[in-house]
């Protein structure tokens, strides 16, 4: 028995004796952080293998897989999230080797409280395409506005619904920054973003004014405008393109039917087009909610210079007061004097702001001027306020007689201008 024990000892100090010695290597990855690499003293060869290695459950490793990804993803965001190449290949070598990628927080740089969209990488994919239908390359007076420059489709997959915060157009023609007074994006004529100019580098970023949701399996068709300043230098030339998909601020990977998307070639031409003068006028009652009646909810005043006739198709109006969309119905204008509808009905404001068409076109005649009130219902918000104004020149459309029209039928805007500031009116 004492024999069998001292040999057993042996060769127990022998195995321990002839053991080569391990070593452990920490490295520090910039991605995947500090990593221990087991070597020998000896030779550079890992050692095999001493521990048993048993099999983890599918729990353990959902588990396992999750507390790798929050940790390598928060290391990748913190470090290269503001560059979109490199995130990518990231990403490309994450889902090859890991089956993960990290979605990537996109910063629109034209939002004011610096916010953004996640991009989230589950399939949904929105084409953008050139729309079939859209405007003839034309001349347009200087001052003219709602010059349509590119209409484009945005179809969604079927994945789930998309959401777009802001695109970016480009001008490649050869043309004064100076000479466009402001471009925007519209919907059947209502405009959904507000406007912005050229900048140096001759690119525009247009924000919408909500974030733009496409449905899924759904086509939503939108319109670039521009407007020229009176000053534009004639015969310059401007068109707009949007050049690949990273022009679009989305939650969704972007394809382009074509690089690039490109509209129509529009020049300045020699004339002027005639002016439109907007005034707003006091209101002095209250809105009484539910007093079953027309009520006054705003008044403005509109005359045109006398260059030329002006026909008017539509308006929109915004509400700055503190009453909510579904506290005005049955919006609509009206002559102040004669009392007459010039305008189709509107149930409601939307986000704020309410288009009404003529209902036909009215026309003016140069030199004159007309008085307008705006009618609606008060069914809430006691206690609120409305204000009705202009949020901007572009959201009165009026076409003049000599310098309104152009190639196949398109019309282009008389110059704006706009003054004062409209009434705020209790609602009680």
């Amino acid at each position: 028995m004492c024999m069998r024990s001292a040999r057993f000892i042996s060769i127990a100090v022998s195995l321990f004796v002839v053991a080569p010695a391990v070593a452990f290597a920490v490295t520090v990855h910039p991605i995947w952080g500090p990593v221990i690499v087991p070597g020998s003293v000896n030779s550079t060869s890992p050692p095999p293998n001493r521990y048993l290695t048993l099999p983890l459950s599918q729990e353990q490793q959902s588990t396992r897989s999750s507390v790798m990804k929050d940790r390598v993803c928060r290391r990748v965001k913190n470090r290269f999230s503001d560059d979109t190449t490199v995130m990518g290949r990231i990403n490309n070598r994450l889902q090859n080797r890991f089956g993960f990628t990290c979605n990537v927080v996109v910063v629109d740089p034209g939002g004011s409280d610096g916010g953004g969209i996640d991009v989230i990488d589950d399939g949904a994919i929105l084409t953008v395409s050139k729309h079939s239908f859209g405007s003839v390359g034309d001349e347009a007076p200087k001052g003219s506005q709602n010059i349509p420059m590119l209409k484009i489709d945005m179809t969604a997959n079927c994945v789930r619904d998309i959401t777009v915060e802001s695109v970016l157009v480009s001008d490649h023609a050869p043309g004064l920054a100076s000479d466009v007074s402001g471009i925007w994006i519209s919907i059947d004529s209502s405009r959904i973003s507000r406007t912005r100019g050229l900048s140096n580098d001759r690119t525009s970023l247009i924000r919408f004014q909500r974030p733009f949701v496409i449905g899924a399996c759904r086509t939503e068709t939108i319109e670039f405008y521009m407007m020229f300043s009176e000053t534009a230098l004639s015969g310059s030339k401007h068109q707009f393109f949007i050049n690949s998909p990273e022009d679009f601020f989305s939650d969704a990977r972007i394809e382009l039917a074509e690089t690039p998307i490109g509209g129509e070639r529009f020049s300045v031409s020699p004339f002027k087009t005639g002016k439109i003068s907007v005034s707003y006028l006091p209101v002095e009652q209250d809105v009484i909610i539910d007093a079953g009646d027309r009520q006054i909810v705003g008044k403005f005043s509109v005359s045109i210079d006398d260059s030329e006739d002006q026909t008017f198709e539509w308006v929109t109006l915004e509400n700055t007061g503190r009453s909510h969309d579904g506290d005005l119905a049955g919006i609509y204008l009206r002559g102040a004097h004669g009392r007459a509808r010039f305008t189709e009905l509107a149930p409601l404001t939307v986000d704020d702001h309410v288009t009404l068409f003529f209902d036909p076109p009215y026309p003016l005649l140069e030199g004159r001027s007309i008085d307008f009130e705006v009618i609606a219902d008060g069914v809430s918000g006691t206690g609120t306020s409305v204000q009705l104004q202009f949020e901007e020149t572009s959201d009165i459309f009026g076409v003049g007689s000599l310098s309104g029209f152009g190639r196949n039928g398109q019309k282009y805007g008389a110059h704006v201008e706009i003054e004062g500031t409209p009434s705020s009116v209790k609602m009680r």
